[in-house]
């Protein structure tokens, strides 16, 4: 996800990720844990771009927030009641 300022430049606004700590500008301490999700890594790239229209430059701060899938979460919940129900039918059907 990009954030930035459209109508602000750098003068007026300008955006930095850390809050003056070592600490990371996402933390994931306060996130509730899921089921089917985990969080591996999250990162913030602050960038500054130059437009042709305007004298100064504009900050932007890109977040990257990497999930991974539980596979097994998906076995479980989706794969294996779908093939028992399939199963069911298929006997009943022809019993």
């Amino acid at each position: 996800m990009t954030m930035g300022s459209w109508t602000h430049d750098n003068h007026a606004i300008n955006y930095f990720p850390y809050n003056g700590s070592n600490k990371p500008a996402i933390s994931t301490k306060h996130c509730l844990s899921n089921e089917e999700w985990n969080i591996v890594g999250t990162k913030v790239i602050r960038s500054e771009v130059k437009f042709d229209c305007c004298k100064y430059n504009y900050t932007l701060l890109d977040f990257y927030i990497h999930i991974q899938r539980k596979p097994l979460f998906y076995l479980v919940n989706l794969i294996a009641p779908t093939g028992i129900i399939t199963l069911i039918a298929i006997v009943g059907f022809f019993r």
